[in-house]
């Protein structure tokens, strides 16, 4: 029987929602099956965790399967003292996984490995802390210690968390005062970077490696898990909102209308024509899927479906993860020629960040509440949702803005149900059984509530039209949004044009486009030109197909003079 939420228990009074557990959601998408057959086998430490999360969501009785027997492998590779025979980075990367089998199995023992490697870091805390991986991103481990507490209630695992919290990175003070404006490349030279951090040997006051650190959209986005973490265990409202303001800052100066960041390893700008990586977009989808459980979370969903609709999707592909995507290109895979840094295991590394951000963007499509459930995202998949002492089985279908959703229950369950109403949407249409339902008090712009019984056999029908949007963007540029998938044009020989206007009907979404004079930079166009003159030719209309579906695409498109 899957963990019954908790709500009430110190220290996590500030949560209104809880993500759904391991084997609570299974889905039929293809990019998920493609993802989880990419990694089946993989034994690394830093796979386990993913690796068994993908199984529980496509595959029936994960307990059974290879990934949780690698889980069970690695947590019997334990020494006597609780330590284990590797990196403390990947020694949290196994217990991680053991806590993700827990979840699924509700068994004890399950978390014998982490209760004993808890006394071993409680005894060793002057090694935990000399391990640079655990002072510069504790996320993980401070995550992990939450979740144990809201189990075991043993206050020797928040006194953990609050000594990780005052003695590592102090990632708030970062995220709140974070002013990059300028692509690193501009503000110094790569053979420069690399000179000075040989010399600094990874010296954590070396202002070399603190820059790496805090101009990394990885390192960040741990970052801001950590603050999450901290916050929800003080209460300060200095972490709590640190994610927030890191992220709307990182979007103003270095947002790619993809969802994530302009960045190869380090902070790229807003050109449309720098790498996106991979990396970074699944660090930071994590990030936001934390951050979805907490106060009012209508901003984390926003930035987290444009991610999951656009940034995400593009990334994953049948023969592997593609390391860096451009919003604009000319192939299918432009080289990384114009990347200013890459790290040897940055491939590796956005596969398993991938993998991660996959898992916990189904987990937290639907929620848990203490009455009663959300529905952040319309995600196709079926989800078992805790109701008090039972469950309801909901079976969600999405299809061009119109959204079903089938209740199963054993018995009649009275439960408040949350439907977010996405910014995009327009003339939103709600029945429950085919009868029109009063939302009641409770009601609010970003939401609708139902509070009622429920029946075996209901059905919550969700109309939510996908209006078409021209959006500013870099360079007095233009984006067009369909609900919140960005369309894009194929590009082809003609792509250098500019955008006159667009159109919405039975037969998709077209473009009015002009010939442009629009440089080309190698495998990518170079940036938009600002406002081209009308060319003198004739006008054509192309076609736009989401961006997630064609690699060669022209997202962002040059503004048309009106002159």
């Amino acid at each position: 029987m899957p963990l019954k939420p908790i709500f009430d228990k110190a220290p996590l009074t500030a949560m209104n929602s809880q993500a759904l557990r391991a084997g609570m959601v299974r889905t039929e998408h293809q990019k998920v099956k493609q993802l989880h057959a990419l990694l089946q086998g993989d034994t690394a430490p830093a796979a386990l965790e993913p690796v068994f999360r993908l199984t529980c969501l496509v595959q029936a009785n994960p307990s059974d399967s290879d990934a949780a027997q690698a889980i069970r492998r690695a947590a019997a590779m334990q020494q006597a003292d609780g330590s284990f025979a590797m990196p403390l980075s990947d020694a949290v990367a196994v217990l991680r996984a053991c806590w993700a089998l827990y979840e699924f199995e509700a068994r004890m023992p399950l978390l014998e490995p982490v209760s004993h490697w808890c006394a071993w870091a409680h005894a060793n805390w002057e090694t935990l802390l000399a391990d640079d991986e655990i002072w510069a991103n504790p996320a993980d481990l401070l995550e992990l210690l939450q979740q144990v507490y809201r189990v075991t209630g043993k206050p020797a695992l928040l006194t953990m968390v609050s000594r990780l919290s005052q003695q590592t990175m102090n990632w708030s003070g970062v995220l709140n005062t974070l002013n990059s404006q300028r692509p690193t490349s501009r503000t110094i030279t790569r053979e420069e970077l690399e000179t000075c951090l040989r010399i600094e040997n990874g010296s954590r006051e070396g202002y070399y490696t603190h820059f790496i650190r805090t101009n990394s959209p990885e390192q960040l986005a741990d970052g801001a898990r950590s603050c999450l973490a901290r916050g929800g265990v003080s209460g300060s409202a200095t972490e709590m909102n640190a994610a927030r303001n890191g992220w709307e800052k990182l979007q103003r100066h270095h947002g790619a209308i993809c969802g994530g960041l302009t960045s190869d390893e380090l902070l790229e700008g807003t050109s449309p024509s720098a790498p996106v990586s991979a990396a970074a977009v699944g660090a930071w989808a994590e990030t936001l899927c934390g951050a979805a459980a907490y106060g009012k979370n209508d901003w984390a969903f926003e930035a987290l479906e444009r991610i999951a609709l656009n940034a995400m999707p593009a990334a994953i592909e049948e023969n592997g993860v593609t390391p860096f995507q451009h919003v604009n290109a000319l192939t299918d895979h432009p080289g990384t020629a114009d990347c200013f840094r890459i790290a040897p295991d940055h491939d590796k590394r956005a596969l398993y960040r991938m993998a991660r951000a996959v898992a916990a963007v189904a987990s937290c499509a639907v929620m848990a509440r203490p009455n009663g459930f959300a529905v952040g995202m319309y995600i196709p998949g079926v989800y078992q949702v805790p109701v008090g002492d039972a469950a309801m089985v909901l079976t969600l279908r999405m299809r061009e803005g119109q959204c079903q959703i089938g209740v199963g229950c054993k018995q009649e369950l009275k439960a408040a149900v949350t439907l977010r109403l996405p910014v995009w949407a327009r003339n939103v249409e709600i029945t429950v059984n085919g009868a029109e339902s009063d939302p009641g008090k409770d009601a609010t712009a970003s939401a609708l509530v139902i509070d009622r019984t429920w029946h075996d056999g209901d059905v919550i029908s969700i109309h939510l039209e996908e209006t078409l949007r021209v959006v500013d963007g870099h360079h007095q540029g233009a984006y067009v949004l369909k609900g919140a998938k960005v369309m894009c044009m194929p590009a082809g020989e003609d792509w250098a044009v500019s955008l006159v206007s667009v159109q919405g009907g039975e037969n998709g979404v077209t473009a009015l486009v002009d010939a442009a004079d629009w440089k080309r930079r190698g495998d990518v166009p170079a940036d938009v030109p600002v406002l081209p003159a009308a060319s003198g030719r004739a006008l054509r209309t192309v076609s736009l197909v989401p961006y997630a579906e064609t690699g060669a695409r022209i997202a962002l498109f040059p503004r048309r003079s009106q002159a």
